[in-house]
């Protein structure tokens, strides 16, 4: 887990998700009309191995619920936004899309909080112009945007990964709800 120590701009905190079963990237950004700044940055595995069939698959939304609610708890998150699970037609990305698409949908119905969806094809165009996932691409694009916000690349390619891919689906959040930053972000204008 990586936090940074800044005062609080008061504006929406914002989680962002790149889910997995193996390597979740969670990514919490405070974003203002005028500013942004990175506050979080965690990886973590939801899968349990030590079980099987209905047990293993209980005890990996019980690991993944309770992560998204210590995040959000911590960071008083008001919107969540999580690219859409996806992957080949195994088992393991069926309980991935069941598992996560339920938890966060519940979890914000009954916190009152905002929840966006995008497809990786969505944030992978918006963030770096290609709907293939390169992810050295993405990693160096998210330092490239995000470092001088306080975006810390995490140690291991897997984490640098998972968490330039929530940064991905952040941007596209940015892109839609928060235009003017988003432009300051991308270069497109100075400042504010």
């Amino acid at each position: 887990m990586n936090s940074t120590s800044s005062p609080k701009l008061s504006g929406k905190r914002v989680l962002c998700v790149d889910p997995s079963l193996t390597a979740t990237g969670l990514v919490v950004f405070e974003v203002t009309d005028c500013d942004l700044k990175c506050l979080h940055i965690e990886t973590f595995s939801a899968k349990v191995k030590t079980m099987t069939g209905i047990r293993q698959r209980s005890e990996e939304q019980r690991l993944f619920s309770t992560k998204i609610d210590e995040v959000c708890r911590a960071y008083e998150i008001s919107v969540i936004c999580s690219e859409f699970p996806h992957g080949s037609q195994s088992n393991a990305a069926a309980v991935s899309l069941s598992m996560v698409t339920s938890v966060l949908t519940g979890y914000c119905v009954g916190r009152n909080l905002k929840l966006y969806f995008y497809s990786q094809f969505d944030s992978k165009m918006n963030f770096i112009g290609t709907q293939i996932d390169i992810k050295d691409l993405v990693v160096l694009t998210a330092l490239k945007h995000y470092q001088k916000y306080g975006y810390i690349k995490p140690k291991t390619k897997k984490d640098s990964e998972a968490t330039a891919d929530a940064i991905a689906v952040f941007d596209l959040y940015l892109r839609n709800f928060h235009p003017v930053v988003w432009n300051v972000v991308h270069g497109r204008v100075s400042s504010i």
